[in-house]
């Protein structure tokens, strides 16, 4: 059962400027989760946010809210993200040198 928010007083001076139509290409859904899993080097943390991503990833493509396409590219168009981040930019308060990861 789908919530109608358009008629919500709140989406109408918020929710609207903050959302997209047709926004299917690529599933933040899944890519958000992906990039916490990169990101931290913790062993239960990345646990957590990979399995959160693959759920998440499987409920949007039962739900019907993604194509299968939008969501297998979320996870390379994220870790692209990532490693371009980590070969170009340099790490916060040092400069002129790329950012090292540190061994998980």
């Amino acid at each position: 059962m789908a919530v109608n928010l358009q008629d919500d007083w709140a989406y109408q001076v918020l929710g609207r400027y903050f959302t997209l139509r047709n926004d299917l290409f690529f599933s933040s859904h899944a890519a958000l989760p992906f990039l916490g899993y990169l990101i931290f080097r913790d062993r239960l943390a990345n646990g957590v946010f990979l399995a959160f991503s693959v759920v998440l990833a499987l409920a949007v493509l039962l739900a019907r809210l993604h194509y299968s396409i939008d969501v297998a590219a979320a996870y390379f168009i994220t870790y692209a993200i990532y490693r371009a981040e980590i070969h170009w930019l340099p790490a916060p308060g040092v400069s002129g040198t790329r950012r090292r990861v540190a061994p998980g």
